[in-house]
């Protein structure tokens, strides 16, 4: 009897780690995706509850190739990964049932992967004949095509809102530029050329671009003469047909010697970026309403995209202490550390899972 007992305690012990896992067990607090290096040189999954204080493993166990993204629903990840026989291709880790699913495309992925908002589409860079060019793999059909035949793509794509365009950055005049493509495309369309355009003649930094939740407005950051500034560019603009976007552009705050990676917060009301001033860099906080700038940490290296939780409440940021980063959670209001995620050898690319009904 007492065997029977300590065996069924194991299980159903066993059942509460599966389920911590993915995620699935009691509702926690907002979950922090994020990477770390393992020592047996693999990287790994991580999810970090901030209500319970835990961070599983989540990782299906395999090597991949990029930094994963987070379906719109927040139930699964999108990663590139060796697909059989070790051509890259896109791996599908579902948090509900912990499987993984492998897509070999006809146009293998390199970087760049990006959920459309209804979850039905991966888009992403591929290479063409030593050219990176942007390809879409629909997940239904299975099927992948490229999408622009002009110019080399310098950066990873970004959805327009409606879901009908790729916006991606080009160096193809010698500058920096904002491009859009229709995703319809193809390469055996007449016209296809005329279907891609520059959507922005102003030089802007090279990435990442981002939409606020609701796709009402794009933050990027403008070189100007003086410095860097965030600008907003309206949604209607993401229209290939749409030819007044530079009128559509509002500059936000002041120009600085340096301003990097905007990120919307989930309410549209703030945007976080980093800055510097002198020798600090930092991150910081603009209010679109009262135009109030607040700084909420100081003395980070080596930045990346600043990740907002889904209710707002915290901000992640990736930071250098050398020779590894590690990951410090920030109360968005005040600025007060909420955690520090480390791992003997660094925790990278911090990602807030989307929605809080899972």
């Amino acid at each position: 009897m007492r065997r029977l007992l300590l065996s069924l305690l194991a299980v159903f012990a066993a059942l509460i780690l599966a389920a911590l896992a993915v995620g699935q067990l009691i509702p926690g607090g907002e979950q922090l995706l994020y990477v770390a290096n393992t020592s047996f040189g693999r990287s790994t999954f991580y999810l970090y509850d901030t209500a319970r204080g835990l961070a599983p493993n989540i990782g299906p166990g395999e090597r991949f190739l990029s930094v994963p993204a987070w379906s719109p629903d927040g139930t699964k990840l999108a990663y590139i990964a060796p697909v059989p026989p070790e051509q890259p291709g896109i791996s599908i880790f579902d948090l509900t049932t912990g499987k993984t699913t492998h897509y070999a495309t006809a146009d293998p992925p390199q970087d760049g992967l990006a959920w459309s908002r209804d979850g039905t589409r991966l888009a992403y860079r591929t290479n063409q004949r030593g050219s990176p060019k942007l390809a879409v793999y629909d997940l239904g059909s299975g099927e992948s095509h490229v999408v622009n035949l002009s110019g080399a793509s310098d950066s990873p794509p970004l959805w327009s809102p409606d879901g009908e365009s790729l916006l991606y950055i080009s160096f193809r005049d010698g500058n920096p530029r904002l491009y859009a493509v229709a995703i319809n495309c193809q390469q055996s369309a007449r016209g296809c050329r005329y279907n891609e355009r520059l959507l922005l003649p102003t030089i802007i930094t090279r990435w990442p671009l981002s939409w606020s939740l609701d796709g009402e407005q794009l933050a990027f950051i403008r070189i100007r003469r003086e410095g860097r500034q965030l600008h907003l560019l309206r949604a209607g603009c993401a229209n290939l047909l749409d030819e007044t976007c530079p009128l559509n552009v509002l500059p936000v705050g002041e120009t600085l010697p340096y301003a990097a990676f905007p990120a919307w917060s989930p309410d549209g009301e703030r945007i976080a970026l980093m800055t510097s001033e002198g020798t600090q860099t930092m991150l910081k906080v603009i209010d679109l309403q009262s135009g109030a700038e607040q700084a909420l940490t100081a003395g980070l290296t080596g930045n990346d995209v600043p990740s907002w939780s889904s209710s707002g409440a915290y901000i992640a940021v990736q930071a250098y202490t050398n020779p590894w980063a590690r990951i410090i959670v920030l109360d968005a209001a005040s600025g007060a550390q909420r955690g520090v995620i480390e791992s003997p050898f660094g925790a990278y690319s911090p990602l807030w899972r989307p929605g809080s009904d899972w």
